[in-house]
């Protein structure tokens, strides 16, 4: 080795020991500056990710599977309007779906999502269903409170009717009931509706 590049070479690497035992290592290094943007980089790219699968299947779909309970021979169906599945919207977890199938489950006060391309069903989660449309019928739901306060309803799905500084809101709900047909006794489905009008300072 040529005595020229060995002490060049001595140099460079003591050089190195010296700055890095005085805190100044010979190659430039990422400060607090580059941390805070890589740090704010990832949040915004977590952020990101979230929001796009808001709108995605991953998200909406979560819920456990929707299985018929209605027992044979039992007449009507459980659902508001009919059986079968309605174009509509639905607001979940903090996002906006356009353009779903589903029903609605006026025994368990259930929404119930299609999904797409296959028989199944799924019972979307009640607590995170802000609200949803079905056809031309609009449901939002209510927390409730205190069911014995003057002015407090149920909590559940109520079908906004009229929207305003006064609101028109539709209960509805089903329950089977024992009927008497040709002098026998058989199981039906049987709607009952309730209206309540609310105030912007109604506990409701």
């Amino acid at each position: 080795m040529c005595p020229r590049r060995g002490a060049a070479r001595r140099g460079l690497v003591g050089g190195a020991a010296v700055g890095a035992l005085l805190g100044r290592p010979a190659a430039a290094q990422q400060g607090p500056t580059a941390d805070s943007a890589a740090v704010a980089a990832a949040v915004a790219a977590a952020g990101r990710t979230y929001r796009a699968a808001l709108h995605t299947g991953t998200v909406l779909y979560d819920g456990p599977e929707y299985v018929d309970y209605t027992t044979p021979g039992t007449r009507g169906h459980q659902f508001f309007g009919g059986p079968e599945p309605q174009a509509g919207t639905v607001q979940y977890r903090s996002g906006a779906f356009n353009d779903v199938l589903l029903r609605y489950d006026l025994l368990r006060d259930q929404p119930v999502l299609l999904y797409p391309g296959e028989g199944a069903a799924v019972a979307l989660v009640a607590g995170k269903v802000d609200g949803f449309t079905l056809g031309a019928h609009r449901f939002v739901r209510v927390a409730g409170g205190d069911t014995l306060a003057a002015g407090a309803l149920p909590a559940g799905f109520y079908e906004l009717l009229v929207d305003g500084p006064v609101r028109l809101l539709a209960r509805h709900h089903k329950q089977v009931q024992r009927v008497t047909i040709s002098q026998n006794l058989a199981q039906e489905y049987q709607q009952t509706d309730q209206v309540f009008a609310r105030t912007a300072t109604a506990t409701a």
